[in-house]
């Protein structure tokens, strides 16, 4: 499977997942700001602020406030879902950098 074909089948079946069912989106918010609790890194709420943010859109769309008729082609997720994407792998990189830069710094050892 080409690399095009894969992001499309994953866009797909974020679709599959959130539009019917946007409160799922709270999932990863919860996960983020647990892990922006624990380790303290600013970037982590905003990912978690996005994800509950998109929660809400999409509920709104869901329940046809923010759509008002005709929503089957959602021209909005081809930009809302890579931003998701992207967001949710810088942010998955962001906890173990954080973590090690936490462990090799000289106050995290006691000195």
């Amino acid at each position: 499977m080409m690399a095009k074909d894969w992001l499309s089948a994953g866009y797909t079946q974020m679709g599959d997942l959130f539009v019917p069912h946007p409160f799922l989106a709270l999932l990863p918010a919860a996960a983020f700001l647990a892990a922006a609790k624990a380790i303290r890194v600013k970037f982590l709420w905003g990912v978690a602020a996005t994800w509950a943010i998109y929660s809400v859109y999409e509920y709104l769309m869901l329940i046809r406030v923010l759509c008002s008729g005709e929503c089957d082609i959602r021209i909005d997720l081809l930009v809302i879902y890579p931003a998701l994407v992207l967001l949710t792998a810088a942010g998955l990189i962001c906890i173990p950098a954080s973590l090690a830069t936490r462990k090799d710094s000289p106050q995290a050892s006691g000195q």
